[in-house]
């Protein structure tokens, strides 16, 4: 089957039909013939698109361009089909879908190509095809090269994203860039207003008033523009302290402005921004020298749990300078600072404020009360050992109340027991008091906290000697005395009282133990056989005793050279 040959007589008999005959149908028929044969014909093709034209044929011609753009090799030769098939489509079939698939089949080709472009967004519009014509003006937008041109299709495009789309963000993205190009074009600046308005977009409203601001020369507008600009961070934003700042700005255009003063004055009344506030307000105070004010916001920002510790400490001065250098109040002054300890009970420099005014008023009592309060209240060691010993000092030294004076200087050593000032402290209070037991407590921990050997004996020594003498505890004594020579074996007065206290029968056994071993070391054999005597007198054991006896006689004997003693003890 020869299928060129085929085509050939029907090329021929279409013509004839044309030519001949004026047969179109016919004509149109064999064309249509040869291409089941060949269906890659352009003449047959060619002639077809001719034909259905003719005959008005429209949807038949659109396919015959169609297919002639499929076959054609040359890309211009394309875009001139393409453009046929879609304008056959949009002005003769009425198939707008149709022509906007053949324009975007142009696109795909020469995605720059203006007509097309044109013809989609007026296709686009017309069928209501918002996405479609929403993506073609940007891509308009992107091939404009005149500033007119591209403020009309910001706009357009703003119109088709916000009205047809409710895509605000796009519309309000047009809008910014014809205001990155016109910054000062009015009718984008209003446009946008009115949608960030609408879409309670408050952060970039706040962007286009302070545009309005920038672009505004008259002072007084400026201000009412701040004033609206606070009062959306404040109310919708949740922005009080970036509120604040504008609030500022506005009193430095306007500085009697009551909106911001009143909407500052109400923010102090808010923990939260109750410091940066009051800051704005006190510079206003203080150059109207207005004490009241500055007194009331000082109480204000004492009053929070917040705020920086050193700034706090700074209100407690300013406003304790206030009561005692302008109002003449050294009550509300010692109120102030006896706060100011309470929040920084740590600080010595306000202790110190406060002993000054307790000294120019003779009110000791008063301060003993304030230390008082702090000392209940901390669970801190060193602070607890500090207003401890500071209380015992008033009591002593100021309100002579010797009791209470030796209560505080024990609490500061329970917190503190290295610390060998306040132990002698306390234990002056303590011998002037008459307080024996007391006294022993101290002399004993003084002997603990003491570094030298020798302090720590003497100490231990003086114990003793309180024991005995004041306390009638004997067996006490003799373990002090024992500590004693623990330490300072050769300490005198402790060997000559225990050697005292050999007579007391009950206390012969324990004194016979600290010794013994003593008198053995240092080869003291006339105390040590005197010693043993003692210790016969407390030992019932036959065994025991037989042994003391035969160290006696050994002592007496050979290391005393006294034959009679050592026959005394055999």
């Amino acid at each position: 089957y020869d299928y060129d040959q085929v085509a050939v007589v029907l090329a021929r008999l279409a013509e004839t039909h044309e030519a001949q005959r004026d047969d179109v149908g016919g004509a149109i028929g064999c064309w249509n013939r040869l291409l089941e044969v060949r269906d890659d014909d352009l003449h047959a093709l060619a002639e077809l698109d001719r034909l259905y034209e003719s005959e008005e044929r429209w949807v038949e011609q659109v396919k015959m361009i169609q297919r002639r753009a499929e076959l054609a090799d040359d890309e211009g030769v394309q875009l001139v089909l393409l453009h046929r098939a879609a304008s056959t489509l949009d002005e003769k079939v009425g198939d707008p879908e149709g022509a906007i698939a053949e324009f975007r089949n142009v696109l795909a080709l020469a995605d720059a190509d203006a007509p097309a472009l044109d013809a989609l967004e007026r296709l686009y519009e017309a069928t209501k095809m918002w996405p479609e014509l929403g993506q073609t003006l940007s891509r308009k937008l992107e091939l404009a090269t005149e500033q007119p041109e591209r403020r009309r299709l910001r706009f357009a495009a703003a119109d088709v994203y916000d009205g047809r789309l409710s895509d605000v963000y796009e519309a309000i993205a047009n809008l910014s860039a014809q205001l990155d190009e016109a910054p000062d074009d009015d009718e984008a600046l209003a446009y946008l207003q009115r949608l960030y308005e609408r879409e309670a977009m408050w952060a970039e409203l706040i962007e286009v008033l302070d545009q309005r601001i920038e672009l505004s020369s008259d002072v007084v507008t400026q201000a009412e523009l701040c004033f609206r600009l606070a009062q959306v961070l404040e109310d919708h934003l949740a922005d009080a302290e970036a509120a604040i700042r504008r609030y500022a700005d506005v009193l430095s255009r306007v500085a009697d402005h009551g909106g911001a003063r009143a909407a500052l004055d109400r923010l102090t009344m808010n923990e939260d921004t109750l410091w940066s506030a009051s800051e704005v307000l006190l510079s206003v105070y203080a150059r109207e020298h207005a004490y009241d004010g500055l007194c009331t916001l000082y109480e204000r920002q004492l009053g929070s749990d917040q705020g920086d510790h050193e700034v706090r400490l700074e209100v407690y001065r300013e406003l304790a300078t206030i009561h005692e250098n302008n109002r003449e109040d050294l009550d509300a002054a010692f109120l102030v600072w006896a706060r100011a300890l309470a929040d920084a009970p740590e600080r010595p420099e306000i202790r110190g404020q406060l002993e000054r005014l307790a000294g120019q008023q003779g009110a000791w009592s008063k301060l003993a009360s304030v230390f008082e309060e702090r000392l209940e209240g901390t669970a801190d060691g060193d602070l607890e050992f500090i207003y401890a010993d500071e209380l015992g000092r008033i009591y002593d030294q100021n309100l002579d109340d010797l009791a209470q004076a030796a209560d505080k200087y024990r609490q500061a050593l329970r917190v503190a027991e290295d610390e060998a000032t306040a132990l002698k402290k306390l234990a002056s209070v303590c011998l002037r008091s008459e307080s024996w037991t007391e006294l022993a407590e101290v002399l004993e921990r003084q002997s603990q906290v003491a570094e030298d050997e020798s302090m720590q004996a003497e100490f231990l020594f003086q114990l003793a000697d309180v024991r005995e003498q004041k306390l009638s505890e004997s067996p006490a004594a003799v373990e002090a005395l024992r500590e004693v020579l623990e330490r300072q074996p050769g300490h005198g007065g402790a060997r000559s009282a225990l050697w005292r206290l050999l007579g007391n029968d009950g206390l012969r056994s324990d004194i016979i133990v600290v010794l013994e071993p003593l008198f053995e070391d240092e080869d003291n054999y006339e105390q040590l056989a005197e010693l043993l005597v003692h210790k016969l007198s407390i030992t019932d054991d036959r065994f025991e005793r037989a042994g003391l006896y035969a160290r006696v006689a050994q002592l007496a004997e050979v290391e005393l050279g006294d034959p009679l003693k050592a026959l005394d003890a055999a």
